[in-house]
Formats: C-alpha cells, structure tokens, sequence
C-alpha cells in the first residue's frame, strides 16, 4: 500500500498555498525550493532537518518506486539553472571526510535526461564530495519525469526560500534576479546586461525627485499598494516599471540591490570564485574589487597579484571589513599615491557637507521629512558596513 504524502506544504516561507494532503509533485517543488545547503547557525538548524527528514520521506517513496541504482559519477550532471551556486570549500571538505568515514549514507536524487545521463535534483555536494574521492558510481533513485515541477517554478521557489532564510549569496541573488527578470517579463527578455543600468537610472531619478524614501514601505506594503504605486509612479519605459515590480515581487528594497547587489555583477573574476569556493562576503568583495589596475597604476597581471593575496589573507585569517578597507586602501596608496586621495576625496566631502549644513527648517512636517530621510540614509550605511 502505497505511503500517504505528508501535508507538508504549509511549513515553510516560499511555498505555495497549503494543501492537506500534498502530492508528490508538490513536495518535490517544495523540496526543491527548501533544498540549498544550510550555513551552520541556529537558525538553520530546525530547517535544516524538517529538509533532511522531507528529502528522506521523498527518496523512501522513490525507492519504492523504482529502487536504488548504482549510477557513475560521469553521467551524472550538475543543475545549471539552480540558483545558488556558492558552494564553499569547507563544506565541500566537511562531506569529503564523512564521505571517507562513513560511506554514502542515503541515496541522491537524479533525473534522468533523453542523452542518457542524469541531472541532479539533490546531492550535489555529495556528488562533489564523491568526485574528489575519485569514486566511480554513486547510489540513486530516479525522479519520474512526471513529478519534476516546472523549470520556472522550481527556480523562483528557490529564490523565495533563499532571500527568507538568508542563505541566498548576494552575487547568487543578483544572477536570479536577473534571470526571473528575463523570463517573467516580455520587457526585460533581451536586457539581461542592462537590467543593473536600468535600475540605476531609475534610482537616480527617484533620488532626484525626493521619492526613495518610499522604497522602504513599499518593499513590505501589500502587492496592491505597490501596483497603484508602479502604475502612478512616471518610468521612463515599461522596462523600469516591470523591474521595480520584480523587486517588490520578493519584498526587496530596488535602493539596496541598485546599491549592494548588482554591483556584485562587475566584481573580478578571481573575487568571484572566492565567494564561490570560499564564502567571501559580499562587503568585503566590494572593498577587494577596488584594486583594479586603474587605481592601483599597475598592469592586469600585477594588480591580480595584489588582489589575490589580499583575498587569501581576509580568508585566512578572517579580517573585519574595516580591516579590509584600510588594506585595501593602503595598498592603493603604496602603489598609486594619486589614487588614494582620488578614492578618499568624495567621501570626505560628503562628511563635510552634511557637518556644514544648516538646519533652518521651521515646519514639523518638513522636519520629519529630513529625519526619515536621514534615516534611510543610515541604514544604507549600517548595510555597507555589515
């Protein structure tokens, strides 16, 4: 008798509506969307196993199902289109050794392709494990066809979860964005390059007009107040309107993603890979990526160089980010003098501007404006700082 799917649909942020008795398919999806591997905090530890004890009661059913096979490593193939794709070396490692200790403890979930190969819905750091280890096959059982949920769906689900459990890497978020953009909305289908521009273009003009102080109640407002807002507020093209509520669309501020997020677009390669392999923080990427080889007056080579060894000593030895900023800053001053006043200059002008300004508002009102305002500026700079 076959077992009766749990309702397990309602448990978590990023699901769907929930539904008493949740089939197959729908727990796959929500797998799916639940799956990305926890970081090791308190906080994940709960979700972390109602994900195994979910995965485990889908694989049971599997293996009913079909059983278990014994599947090579070579045909077995990563998602590319999954959203997170910042897998640390320590956990990798972490997997290697119990991998080594312990064997394969639970099968990994595949499905298979019309080439003959298999796509991995769930395994993929013991599959990487497995790889490392230089192992030939790993146990599996195989998703029926007709229980994977849409390609779409699957993804936004997973962005969903991410950006609610604060698992989700900036650079990850930023890539997702982008591709939810280009499926989602006829206007955005051939600008994924341009989606940072056109978010900061519109910023910029919001800026100007006294209007980014809005960002924040809109970002938590009901979708019907951010709709009237998106069809009142003048866009200089559809393009900006759809991207605005693709934002909103995941409760998101468009201040700090034009800010904190796409920028992570431009990072360097090298930095990239240690957010990659090595969970760089976004914050502290941000500070790396100032040593080009504009500002530091070197070539391409030597400033990869510098940049490099700066990167493995924030790693290894764990630097604060104002640690890093004064590395950074003192590198860009040994190396390039000039720059380093050019890259201090905005920023102490800024200080000084707002110490010189006058406060000569008489109307609460207009005072509370300049206090909100000042507000929202203060939280942009604790997120830079964090």
């Amino acid at each position: 008798m076959p077992k009766k799917p749990l309702p397990l649909m309602s448990a978590f942020q990023g699901a769907k509506n929930a539904q008493e008795n949740a089939t197959l398919r729908d727990r796959i999806a929500l797998l799916e969307a639940e799956k990305q591997l926890p970081l090791i905090a308190p906080t994940a530890i709960a979700q972390a196993a109602v994900v195994e004890e979910m995965t485990a009661e889908i694989v049971s059913e599997l293996m009913d199902l079909g059983g278990i096979s014994d599947i090579a490593l070579a045909d077995i193939l990563p998602d590319p289109d999954q959203p997170r794709k910042t897998f640390t070396e320590s956990i990798i490692q972490e997997r290697v050794e119990s991998l080594r200790q312990f064997g394969q403890q639970s099968p990994i979930i595949l499905i298979a392709q019309d080439d003959g190969r298999f796509k991995l819905f769930d395994g993929e750091v013991r599959w990487r494990a497995a790889s490392r280890l230089n192992w030939a096959t790993l146990k599996a059982v195989l998703l029926p066809i007709t229980e994977v949920p849409s390609a779409d769906d699957v993804f936004e689900g997973q962005i969903v979860t991410g950006i609610h459990s604060q698992r989700l890497h900036d650079l990850d978020l930023a890539e997702g964005l982008i591709y939810l953009g280009t499926r989602r909305y006829s206007s955005l289908v051939d600008k994924a390059e341009d989606i940072p521009k056109i978010l900061n273009t519109a910023v910029r003009r919001l800026d100007r007009d006294k209007k980014l102080s809005e960002m924040s109640e809109l970002r938590v407002a009901p979708p019907r107040v951010q709709e009237e807002w998106l069809q009142t507020n003048e866009f200089k093209d559809p393009a900006e309107r759809d991207l605005f509520a693709l934002i909103f669309r995941y409760k998101l501020n468009p201040t700090s993603i034009n800010s904190h997020v796409f920028p992570l677009l431009k990072l360097f390669v090298d930095i990239k890979l240690a957010i990659r392999e090595e969970g760089l923080e976004s914050s502290k990427a941000r500070e790396l990526n100032k040593l080009s080889p504009e500002k530091l007056g070197l070539a391409d080579d030597q400033a990869y160089q510098l940049r490099m060894a700066l990167t493995q000593k924030v790693l290894s030895q764990k630097l604060s980010l104002s640690e890093v900023k004064q590395f950074a800053h003192e590198l860009i001053k040994q190396q390039n003098p000039t720059g380093a006043k050019d890259e201090k200059k905005p920023s102490l002008q800024l200080v000084k501007i707002l110490k010189d300004t006058a406060i000569d508002m008489d109307s609460p009102e207009n005072l509370q404006l300049l206090l909100k305002a000042l507000q929202d500026k203060v939280v942009e700079v604790k997120d830079l700082l964090s």
